[in-house]
């Protein structure tokens, strides 16, 4: 009885090894298709830098951001540390940190490996990047167009056709639509509010349709292998919050519905574009989902604070204020959700990569 125990044991031992072994295989593509390089479009929890290039106001390469990064360097990214492209380029054996696009210090094994081109303040709906004079997706696709001429020049046609059909495509924006063209009224430029124009409903089916548009495009110019995240609960990011402070700060659930509302519509679209674009994989990414269960329960995924940013004193604070508000900010940002008033820390960011790593990105390699 008792060798029977220890020979089922060593089964299960080397089974589980077994297992481990392949699962190890599939991330770093060996034995399967293996993605070289990471391409990144979409807003500012993806922006690594790129609108530090740009004359807008939406730009955060000061501190106190960065300060759990690397170096401690304030790299344009909207948060203390990494985001979730960089943690997703890690664990996928790419490389560490995915640099910004309009980086003037990219070298050549940047491009080949992969770059951002994401800008924080745009989304779906060209009239947001508009509004904050930021990059719209229509000029990331350029940017896109542009970075394969040059990735041609360093590797070659035949090796840059491989990284182009190959890569990963990561692809999240939106929340800035709704945050800012639909419920933030714009009395500077009434043409760009959103509100005005649509009925929630409505406003969604554009989005919809001008992410199916971006998509195609994305395909036509050798996208083949695209993760695009659905979007978060905007309505109950710190800001958000403060809005309702006569209510005492609970989530915007109207904004929270229509995000939902969204990623209802949104997901079973890019399965029909999926099925009508040969030779493509598109996953949707459930943000929604992860972010709901970590403000429901955040002692489960070692949290302490939801309701407020570390930077400043967390209730309004982005960008410039964070700047002036940097000596109110607290301790240790891996006990917040969110680091400033809207965007996610860094060890939030890792927790949706992990999730990524684990949900999505095998049915990529599939």
């Amino acid at each position: 009885m008792a060798a029977s125990r220890k020979s089922d044991f060593v089964a299960t031992i080397f089974a589980v090894g077994v297992f481990l072994a392949i699962c190890l295989e599939v991330v770093q593509g060996q034995g399967t298709p293996r993605f070289p390089a990471i391409l990144v479009l979409g807003d500012s929890t993806l922006d690594a830098g790129n609108n530090n290039r740009i004359n807008t106001p939406a730009k955060c390469n000061f501190p106190p951001y960065g300060r759990d990064f690397p170096g401690h360097v304030p790299t344009g990214r909207f948060s203390n540390g990494k985001l979730a492209s960089d943690f997703l380029a890690s664990s996928l054996g790419i490389k560490e940190l995915v640099p910004a696009y309009l980086d003037p210090q990219l070298t050549s094994n940047d491009l080949v490996t992969g770059v951002t081109f994401a800008s924080a303040g745009s989304g779906y709906d060209n009239a947001t990047a508009e509004s904050g004079n930021v990059i719209s997706f229509d000029q990331q696709i350029n940017y896109l167009r542009e970075y394969q001429l040059r990735l041609r020049s360093i590797v070659g046609e035949v090796e840059a056709s491989r990284i182009i059909s190959d890569s990963l495509y990561y692809i999240a924006t939106g929340n800035a639509d709704f945050g800012v063209s639909y419920f933030n009224f714009n009395p500077r430029n009434l043409r760009l509010n959103r509100a005005t124009q649509f009925t929630i409903s409505q406003y969604v089916d554009f989005l919809i349709s001008q992410g199916t548009r971006y998509i195609q495009e994305l395909y036509n110019v050798g996208a083949r292998k695209m993760l695009v995240a659905g979007l978060s609960i905007l309505g109950c990011s710190p800001s958000e919050r403060t809005y309702l402070a006569f209510a005492g700060r609970p989530c915007n659930e109207r904004i929270n519905e229509a995000s939902y509302e969204f990623n209802q519509k949104w997901e079973p679209r890019l399965a029909d574009l999926q099925a009508s674009l040969p030779g493509s994989t598109i996953v949707y990414s459930d943000i929604y989902t992860i972010a709901v269960q970590a403000v429901q329960n955040p002692v489960y995924y070692g949290f302490q604070e939801v309701t407020r940013g570390c930077c400043g004193t967390g209730l309004a604070e982005v960008g410039q204020q964070c700047r002036q508000a940097a000596r109110l900010s607290c301790p240790d940002a891996d006990r917040f959700i969110y680091w400033d008033s809207v965007h996610p820390t860094q060890r939030m960011y890792q927790i949706i990569a992990n999730l990524v790593m684990e949900r999505d990105i095998p049915t990529l390699l599939n």
